[in-house]
């Protein structure tokens, strides 16, 4: 079977689900299958799987913008998704699977009806509307765990797909080789906390430990294995003076390795992994691999993909945190002791590989949608996809300035942003959806949204608190430059973040 595996890929970041996709497409490879990676950057995690060696059975072929065609004939077309447009890269996966009359898949990792039922980042869908578009033409949903399935099954609603779960696997052709060369240091005990920074980030949890874990890790060193190149400096300034108030050793490790990454695991006597959302969660499933008790929030998805294996804190609680730590750290050899006991050969990539084979074998019975679907449903779609990347490039008329639409839609929504203003409750709801709006700094270019959102102090005040670094963010709008002093006076009378801390960012970014 010749499979096409189609998705965009982040230049110089790492990305969860897409490594999970390179996974699905060396298990495709190791059936013995054809199978082509079509993408517009070479993955980052490239190098992590010179030993996945399936010869001219994979191949990885980059693209600028997906305008090319992979030569054919195509059995099978994987969509990876991705949230934001530009979503070319769906209209091309369905254009071939439609001109080779080969089944579509999606691998889901999470959809959108889950993430806005549990998470603040997921509050608004347009991002995700080129999933909507594609349904009714997949085949096959396949989703990361037996939650995930649930979900695609509820957004998928009505499509004629068929729905699958399958856990990703670990590399662990990569820890065989880390744990060889893993050596356990004696002077402080090591804690690594896998995670990521910023406004689009927050719910990662990376900021959650200056608040609530100081004096539980005092005397450690503890390790950040951060997915982005850089970091804003502010945050890491903060936790180093943090670790010097609390005697923990800090330290930031970027874009490890696969390798590197599973001997920190190694060397490690306890993971932190503080996310308030996943689809799957790696990093809990590898510390449990390496044999290091795991400290998370207690999400669903991680019960069922690791049952009491792990130890959880609540999210409503996180005080919690440092009585937890302290825990596991005082009883270390009999966490580890209970981890160790268990099975973890069906984590790796061989077990995979069964379970994708299984798969492939049960869809072999059915015909692709393709051989029905008509030039008029595929124009339509198409054109739907066209649209939602052109709903995306702001208008801008000859001269360069904005075009008269977005100038009139921009009147409109300020002449609705007063008439909340003049009504409480609607005020509130107003201030409470700036805030968590997917591009925050250009609603923050208008004075009178900026204005709503400052007026709603207690969910300006919780987003302060989850992420520091979200000052920096609105420190960019003028026109929260000039209402943030007001602010943070109201915020320190009620002592509801650290003044100095506060006062720093402030001026620091301010000078810059």
């Amino acid at each position: 079977m010749k499979i096409l595996i189609c998705s965009i890929m982040p230049q110089g970041a790492y990305s969860g689900g897409r490594y999970h996709a390179w996974m699905m497409a060396q298990a495709f490879a190791a059936l013995g299958h054809q199978v082509t990676f079509w993408t517009n950057n070479t993955p980052i995690f490239i190098d992590d799987f010179e030993d996945f060696d399936f010869g001219d059975r994979f191949a990885l072929r980059l693209t600028r913008d997906f305008s090319d065609t992979p030569d054919g004939p195509w059995d099978f077309v994987w969509i990876i998704p991705h949230k934001h447009p530009p979503v070319k890269v769906f209209r091309r996966a369905l254009d071939i699977s439609v001109a080779n009359k080969a089944k579509l898949g999606m691998l889901s990792f999470e959809t959108p009806n889950w993430i806005a039922k549990t998470a603040e980042h997921g509050t608004n869908q347009k991002p995700w509307d080129a999933w909507k578009a594609i349904g009714p033409h997949l085949d096959v949903v396949l989703a990361s765990t037996l939650e995930g399935e649930t979900h695609a099954e509820e957004y998928f609603a009505d499509t004629g797909a068929r729905f699958h779960h399958i856990n990703p696997p670990i590399n662990d052709l990569a820890a065989a080789e880390a744990k060889a060369l893993a050596v356990k240091s004696d002077d402080r005990r090591s804690v690594i906390c896998i995670t990521r920074f910023g406004g689009a980030f927050g719910y990662k949890g990376g900021m959650e430990l200056l608040d609530h874990a100081g004096p539980a890790l005092s005397g450690c060193r503890l390790t950040f294995i951060v997915g982005t190149a850089t970091m804003d400096e502010s945050i890491a300034s903060a936790y180093h003076a943090w670790g010097e108030e609390h005697d923990v050793e800090v330290h930031f490790q970027h874009r490890v390795t696969d390798v590197e990454k599973f001997k920190l695991l190694y060397e490690a006597d306890l993971m932190l992994f503080l996310s308030r959302f996943e689809g799957f969660g790696y990093p809990p499933v590898e510390a449990l691999y390496c044999g290091v008790p795991c400290v998370v929030y207690d999400l669903p998805v991680l019960r069922e993909v690791s049952g009491d294996k792990l130890i959880y804190a609540s999210m409503d609680e996180p005080e919690e945190l440092a009585p937890i730590i302290s825990d596991v750290l005082d009883n270390l050899p009999a966490r580890q002791s209970e981890i160790r006991q268990h099975d973890y050969s069906s984590l790796g990539f061989d077990a995979y590989v069964r379970l994708i084979d299984d798969l492939l074998g049960r869809e072999a019975e059915y015909a692709p949608k393709a051989n029905v679907t008509s030039e008029d449903e595929l124009q339509a779609t198409c054109k739907t996809l066209v649209a939602i990347d052109q709903a995306t490039a702001k208008p801008v008329g000859r001269s360069g300035t904005p075009s008269l639409k977005h100038r009139i839609k921009q009147n409109f929504v300020r002449l609705l942003a007063g008439t909340f203003r003049r009504v409480p409750v609607l005020r509130k709801l107003f201030g409470q959806a700036i805030l968590s709006h997917h591009n925050l700094s250009l609603l923050l270019e208008d004075r009178a949204m900026a204005t709503l959102m400052f007026e709603n102090r207690k969910a300006l005040t919780l987003a302060i608190r989850r992420n520091p670094g979200f000052l920096k963010h609105l420190m960019l709008s003028p026109q929260a430059q000039e209402l943030l002093p007001e602010v943070l006076a109201s915020l320190r009378e009620k002592e509801a973040v650290s003044v100095s801390q506060i006062a720093e960012e402030f001026q620091e970014t301010k000078n810059s």
